[in-house]
């Protein structure tokens, strides 16, 4: 699992306007503003030893259900994941 691609795929769903990294460090976001660039598309990929967690926050465009491009980007995720794995899909703007 790459968290690159998967925000690709991420972005590639109907809906999604943005894909955001899940948890953006101030360092990141200062560097993005500084440099006049969007922080990279992610998303965020923890794994223990009992399990995997994948997070990501994204934007979804007025002409489509909030809900619903959720539960799509959810079900990437899950579908991507090993199974009992944790998926959050976060809003973080509705375009």
């Amino acid at each position: 699992m790459n968290p690159h691609q998967l925000a690709a795929q991420v972005r590639a769903i109907p809906g999604v306007a943005q894909v955001f990294p899940a948890a953006s460090t101030v360092a990141e976001l200062a560097g993005s503003v500084r440099h006049g660039t969007a922080p990279r598309e992610s998303v965020e990929l923890t794994t223990t030893a009992s399990r995997t967690e994948l997070a990501v926050r994204i934007a979804v465009g007025l002409e489509h259900s909030t809900a619903d491009t959720a539960r799509r980007v959810a079900d990437l995720l899950v579908d991507s994941a090993p199974p009992d794995s944790g998926v959050t899909v976060r809003i973080a703007h509705i375009a």
